[in-house]
């Protein structure tokens, strides 16, 4: 009796683990990897104001979203940062592996690849002046985006961004 209770506790936990592996593996369809960065950026020359001061509040904080998908692609309409909407432009990556800049951490050169069929999208995210409307709630540091797949909408929520070194100004 006793082996019977250890066997079937045993079954229930690992279908309790099978399940939830299934349902944290999901990912959109059609997307294979996403990669995002940050990156600080100080103009070079900076306009002032007739007395002189700066009239830019700062360095601009520009987003990048790399996402990998399958030969079909998706179109990609709006992205979301801390309460912030942006917009997105996506232009397809040629050449690959493509060098998407230097980990500021670690000053490790990042190189993005792209699987045998499958097309590697650069996603430029863009402030916008539109109230969010979200798909769904967002995280401090993480970056929704929201796209569209043949009359599927698809969302991509991105954990890990990694920060880039600056480039200099000219």
């Amino acid at each position: 009796m006793r082996s019977i209770r250890r066997l079937s506790r045993f079954g229930l936990l690992a279908l309790l683990f099978c399940v939830a592996h299934a349902a944290l593996a999901q990912t959109a369809p059609g997307v294979k990897h996403v990669y995002a960065f940050v990156r600080q950026h100080q103009p070079g020359n900076i306009a002032v104001d007739p007395d002189g001061k700066p009239m830019h509040a700062g360095p601009d904080t520009l987003y990048t979203v790399y996402v990998e998908t399958d030969r079909q692609g998706i179109e990609w309409k709006k992205a979301y940062i801390d309460g912030r909407m942006y917009d997105v432009t996506a232009r397809p990556v040629t050449a690959t592996p493509f060098g998407a800049g230097t980990d500021k951490r670690s000053g490790r050169k990042i190189m993005l690849p792209a699987g045998k069929g499958n097309r590697l999208w650069q996603l430029d995210l863009g402030l916008t002046d539109a109230a969010p409307v979200y798909p769904r709630k967002t995280e401090p540091g993480k970056i929704l985006l929201e796209g569209k797949r043949g009359n599927r909408k698809i969302v991509v929520k991105v954990s890990d961004v990694v920060e880039l070194s600056e480039i200099p100004s000219v």
